[in-house]
């Protein structure tokens, strides 16, 4: 991790653990274990001035056994004051994208939940990459941002399917349905866009999870 030269003040990225030590920001537990002894990284926002970076490295990832690339990760950017988190990715020629970008408060408060963030490598399938993810301050101490349980991984050829072993919620017991009925089913989006509909119908969904994986 480092502060890039020119950003101002000492800003980067630290482990932590049971929330960040300013009040009314940062996660207060981390997202894999969900409790006081997980550890992330967060940018401590305090005794610095608006406008500084911080940026934090991968190590090489070799996509070259993988058909379909993608990374994920969760985020927690709770506070008045958030700034900006940029995900970048970078390969040895030089070629940097932008994979992920979130713009100012996402979370309403601390206890809210991490979010999942998911993003395509495409661009880099077959190559060698560093992952970036750089944190600017916003415009007060209220701007501690975290990452968690980072991770590439190869999107499946099947992107959606069962969420469970016996999707149909409702109605109980399978029996003919009338045209009216609602019926409610359990389906997960592996990775892709998600365009759902039986037999020409249409189908109207309601996400209630992230963007991708997702269950519906």
């Amino acid at each position: 991790t480092r502060t890039p030269e020119g950003t101002g003040g000492i800003f980067t990225w630290f482990p932590d653990a049971d929330g960040t030590p300013s009040g009314g920001t940062g996660p207060l537990v981390d997202h894999t274990q969900g409790n006081a002894t997980g550890i992330y990284l967060y940018t401590e926002a305090s005794n610095t001035a608006q406008g500084p970076i911080a940026e934090v490295f991968s190590p090489c990832i070799d996509l070259s056994a993988i058909s379909a690339p993608a990374l994920e990760f969760w985020y927690h950017m709770a506070g008045t004051n958030m700034g900006t988190l940029t995900v970048l990715g970078t390969n040895s020629g030089g070629l940097t994208v932008e994979l992920a970008q979130f713009v100012g408060s996402q979370q309403g408060a601390s206890a809210d939940p991490w979010l999942l963030a998911t993003a395509s490598l495409d661009t880099f399938a077959g190559q060698t990459i560093q992952l970036i993810f750089r944190g600017e301050r916003g415009n007060g101490f209220s701007s501690d941002m975290a990452i968690d349980d980072v991770r590439v991984y190869d999107l499946p050829a099947v992107d959606v399917g069962p969420a469970v072993a016996s999707p149909l919620l409702e109605p109980m017991p399978v029996e003919c349905f009338d045209v009216a009925e609602e019926v409610i089913a359990s389906i997960q989006n592996f990775g892709g866009p998600l365009d759902l509909s039986v037999e020409n119908e249409t189908v109207n969904v309601e996400i209630t999870g992230p963007l991708a994986p997702q269950t519906i």
